[in-house]
């Protein structure tokens, strides 16, 4: 039987393009906080890993974590997928089920999400288009088994219809919700909550390390596909290297293949639209965080035109 010592006790289950990147990086300086080797496994999303078992994901991605009082990962696409919530409760023991999400405007979030498709190859539709396209282009069996977000640029930034799927399966308390604007204007109170929250003592070295993982596009659109698609030179030389070594120069290639990269900026009629197609779904997450979100809402509910925020 796994030892619960070799499991996660903490996870950050979302959402893409909202921090995760940033806070994973911050909680791996922590001396008390042992992160996954790989920063997104995608295990409990990703059909041909799951199947693999629990001793699989405990001794790729958190060997050696024994002995620290938290142990995480940070996969942003679990908060999106019901059937990871089904799997984390029924997998991880009681004490271990800890989740941490991490949101921003929806608005700014659905865009930035837009044109990380683009800069990726994979979206070639004006962002106006691509949203009214959203419903059509909706795979959901398909990326269901690859624990992958394409298109979802509107379901996906609905963030209290996904938590609320998550509480069919386990209590408020068991979740800390924070935002990426708290992040960035003020790292040490944001990161002083998540310590409290795992029942760590407070760590001022984690903050020397900033790292937003900003707007960018490849350099070399040739060796951007080599790496993120499937290739037979990539799957010889994987077997002969470590998942965590492949993940290392991967991630060192992307880098120095990285460029920053500016968006087009958000048309105010689009935003318009937007605001008040999330407003339902912001004012139930104002009800679930306790937080005052009335800068996400239309102009018309809080008196003046709210801006789109950062892509």
């Amino acid at each position: 039987m796994l030892p619960d010592a070799a499991l996660p006790n903490f996870l950050i289950i979302g959402s893409a393009k909202a921090g995760t990147t940033t806070l994973y990086e911050y909680l791996t300086h922590h001396p008390h906080i042992y992160m996954s080797t790989v920063k997104e496994p995608q295990f409990f999303c990703h059909e041909s890993l799951y199947s693999k078992g629990l001793d699989y994901y405990a001794n790729t991605y958190f060997k050696g974590s024994t002995g620290f009082a938290a142990r995480g990962e940070a996969t942003p696409h679990y908060l999106y997928f019901e059937k990871v919530a089904q799997r984390l409760s029924r997998d991880l023991p009681k004490d271990h089920q800890r989740f941490i999400v991490i949101m921003r405007d929806p608005v700014s979030r659905a865009h930035s999400l837009y044109w990380n498709m683009v800069h990726e190859g994979l979206e070639e539709l004006s962002f106006e288009d691509a949203i009214r396209s959203e419903p059509q282009r909706d795979k959901q069996a398909e990326i269901e088994g690859s624990c992958t977000l394409q298109y979802q640029y509107i379901s996906s930034s609905r963030y209290a219809e996904q938590i609320r799927r998550y509480l069919k399966y386990f209590d408020r308390e068991q979740f800390l919700f924070l935002f990426i604007e708290d992040l960035m204007a003020n790292p040490a109170a944001t990161l002083d909550q998540v310590y409290r929250f795992l029942g760590v003592p407070p760590c001022d070295q984690a903050i020397a390390t900033k790292t937003f993982n900003s707007a960018n596009a490849p350099r070399f659109g040739w060796l951007h596909d080599f790496l993120r698609k499937p290739h037979p030179w990539k799957q010889r030389l994987g077997r002969l290297l470590s998942i965590e070594q492949k993940y290392r120069i991967a991630s060192m290639l992307l880098a120095v293949n990285r460029r920053k990269a500016q968006y087009h900026p958000l048309r105010t009629e689009t935003e318009r639209e937007l605001r008040n197609l999330f407003a339902e779904d912001v004012r139930d997450l104002q009800t679930l965080t306790g937080r005052d979100l009335t800068a996400w809402l239309p102009a018309s509910e809080v008196g003046a035109k709210p801006a789109a925020g950062c892509s």
